[in-house]
């Protein structure tokens, strides 16, 4: 698997924006030399580094990829990281605010979202999932979560959607993560506005919300 990786920032760099829903790193596709999507504002060389620091750790590796040039992938130890990532969202799930002016939606930052709140067991979907100007086809099947970027179109295609038309198409803003948090059910994310489903069955959204859910965690006082 290939990956895109977000550096942590050293003492004093400039912090990127935040990307929301899914503010955090995940596995995807990361070409040398290019800012990833994930971190629209760090600087090349510092991503360098911190990749390289990655690669000497035996995390990454290096391979050449037709038409793109080389790019980084993890290697097995590398792998072994992502139920701790993907566990480490989860948690930070839970204390995720409103977005701030500077907070950015992107493609990887949203299938993150959509793999890490990932509950398998449920009824299969297929639907195409717009938020702003990205659209992410989602198909589960026996237990597995595929999502497959259709817009913008990616520079290297790591997952391309599936043959033929979506089940259904659903259209949210930002507010989707209180869907996802199940702060709101389906017929309160359409009352509000927050989703709506602009082709299909009304009721894939309800199936949406258990597929993608995160169960919120009980906590003493309140958050700071």
């Amino acid at each position: 698997m290939r990956v895109q990786l977000a550096p942590a920032l050293p003492q004093g760099a400039q912090r990127p924006a935040r990307p929301h829903p899914g503010r955090r790193p995940g596995p995807q596709l990361h070409r040398h030399g290019h800012h990833p999507p994930l971190t629209p504002r760090i600087p090349t060389n510092i991503l360098s580094t911190r990749l390289k620091e990655l690669q000497e750790g035996g995390a990454v590796r290096r391979v050449p990829l037709r038409r793109c040039g080389l790019v980084y992938e993890l290697t097995e130890y590398g792998r072994a990281l992502e139920p701790i990532v993907l566990a480490i969202g989860r948690w930070g799930f839970q204390a995720m605010g409103e977005p701030m002016p500077d907070d950015v939606v992107t493609p990887d930052s949203l299938t993150m979202a959509l793999r890490t709140s990932f509950q398998p067991g449920g009824d299969d979907l297929d639907v195409e999932l717009h938020v702003g100007d990205i659209a992410l086809r989602i198909v589960t099947e026996t237990g597995k979560l595929r999502v497959a970027q259709v817009s913008p179109p990616p520079t290297i295609t790591v997952a391309p959607p599936p043959d033929g038309d979506p089940e259904a198409v659903i259209a949210a803003g930002p507010g989707i993560r209180l869907l996802i948090g199940g702060q709101v059910s389906a017929a309160e994310a359409l009352d509000q506005d927050i989703a709506t489903v602009v082709r299909g069955d009304m009721r894939v959204l309800d199936t949406f919300a258990s597929t993608c859910h995160i169960a919120p965690v009980p906590s003493e006082g309140s958050r700071t």
